[in-house]
């Protein structure tokens, strides 16, 4: 790994550790509705609505190919004068909060009804809840680039953002079902969890909201105030790392969507679905303690390189629960592996993207915050819902059938192939992607230059 060259800037000592905390909690209020649907939606929508996995895949497929549209548009009104202001992403998180938790409380209300309405009312409910993450997570992932211009903070904004949201998922994999179980098995419980972290998320949200601020002025645009939006997206599309970072993170966030099968791996091939909170645990508190340590390193080395071994780390996981995969230690240290390689994955992935940002004022002298980190948003529900998708049409081909207590060899090989095989393929596929990223060695360089351009302004 190459030593990160660029040093802190005065900017960094006016972010307090209260505030990468708070803007931590931001993700962890996500994760309670987008862990909560990539782990739970398929088996709510099959085995507690009563919908069939095919229809399942279809209808989450067709969702987020809408639902990715409106990202991107979140991301143009971001950069659009009709956002000027003295914050262009902050006051959303507020104004957004309490929607958020209303879609999803309504997101795990299916009413029994006929197949029909069931899966109309899923469709509704379901793009809802997606509409809304999206209004107020383009706007959050947005203020990584917002927050600071030096490298290190922005690197640390993203750790305590991947901390915070793995806490929120951890505990989503530990305690959804026992929450569940404590109210009702049935629906009500479904629909009495849904009301708790939908309280939850609204607090933290706004906690985030109130202990956060915006700091970069755009160095270039600032001076172009007649910027027209369609040339920041001819910008964009023509950043190639910018496309680097995005595909990766579709690919690495549809792994995230493929962890809806652990509840089935858990169930059908561990043998209880107790084994949950085990897997859960197993990949999350590894994911947590890399975001700590992921502080310091990404001071000391690059961001490329730190992802890279994430990656291969993750695919030596899966290699070592594909030997193991009917011993429970086995799956459970494959699982501790991937956690910690996920951390930096995930820890430093939205910082990357801030990085791209830099590179396109630099390169294009257009700078599109909201174009450019609307990509993350997309890409985070386009891959985790691409993950729900292919994880419900691999179960339908494999024959599963919701409520039953015995699978076929079929199903259970479908069940196997989703949880080992399949984010293995992605691993390897990520790590061929980033070895044509080499945004890191020219980062110094790209910052004197927009600074010089800033004094020169000014």
């Amino acid at each position: 790994m190459k030593l990160a060259s660029s040093p802190q800037s005065s900017v960094a000592k006016q972010v307090e550790k209260s505030e990468k905390i708070s803007y931590g909690l931001g993700n962890l209020a996500a994760n309670l509705l987008l862990t909560t649907a990539n782990t739970y939606m398929v088996y709510y929508y099959t085995d507690i609505a009563g919908m069939t996995a095919a229809i399942v895949g279809a209808l989450l497929l067709v969702a987020k190919i809408i639902d990715g549209v409106f990202d991107l548009s979140i991301g143009v009104f971001l950069d659009s004068t009709a956002n000027r202001g003295s914050e262009k992403a902050r006051p959303w998180i507020k104004k957004m909060a309490i929607p958020f938790g209303i879609a999803l409380i309504l997101m795990f209300s299916v009413p029994n009804l006929t197949s029909g309405f069931k899966s109309i009312y899923a469709f509704i409910t379901y793009i809802l809840a997606m509409f809304i993450f999206s209004a107020i997570s383009v706007p959050y992932n947005t203020m990584i680039s917002l927050s600071s211009s030096d490298p290190h903070v922005r690197s640390e904004f993203s750790s305590y953002r991947n901390m915070l949201g793995s806490v929120g998922g951890w505990l989503l994999t530990v305690i959804t079902l026992p929450i569940v179980a404590f109210f009702d098995d049935g629906r009500r419980g479904w629909f009495l969890m849904a009301i708790v972290y939908g309280v939850i998320a609204i607090l933290a949200y706004l906690i985030c909201y109130r202990n956060t601020c915006e700091r970069v002025i755009p160095t270039i645009s600032k001076v172009q105030a007649d910027d027209k939006i369609i040339d920041k997206i001819k910008a964009v599309s023509k950043n190639k790392y910018w496309w680097l970072v995005l595909i990766i993170m579709i690919l690495t966030f549809g792994t995230a969507g493929l962890g809806g099968v652990n509840v089935y791996f858990a169930k059908y091939v561990m043998g209880s679905a107790s084994y949950v909170g085990a897997l859960g645990t197993a990949n999350y508190i590894p994911m947590i303690l890399g975001s700590i340590v992921l502080i310091p390193l990404s001071a000391r080395f690059s961001k490329k390189g730190i992802v890279m071994s994430g990656l291969l780390l993750n695919a030596l996981g899966c290699l070592v629960i594909m030997i193991g995969v009917q011993n429970i230690t086995m799956v459970l240290i494959g699982s501790v592996l991937k956690g910690a390689g996920s951390a930096t994955i995930f820890g430093l992935i939205y910082a990357m993207f801030g990085d791209t940002v830099d590179y396109g004022e630099w390169k294009f002298g257009k700078r599109a915050e909201g174009v450019t980190f609307s990509a993350g948003s997309f890409s985070e529900k386009i891959g985790s819902g691409l993950g729900v998708v292919i994880l419900g049409f691999v179960l339908d081909m494999g024959g599963y059938v919701g409520g039953r207590a015995v699978q076929t060899v079929a199903a259970i090989s479908a069940i196997k192939f989703t949880f080992v095989y399949l984010p293995l393929m992605i691993d390897f596929v990520c790590i061929g992607l980033l070895s044509f990223y080499h945004l890191d060695k020219i980062y110094a360089t790209i910052r004197t230059d927009l600074e010089r351009v800033t004094v020169k302004n000014n």
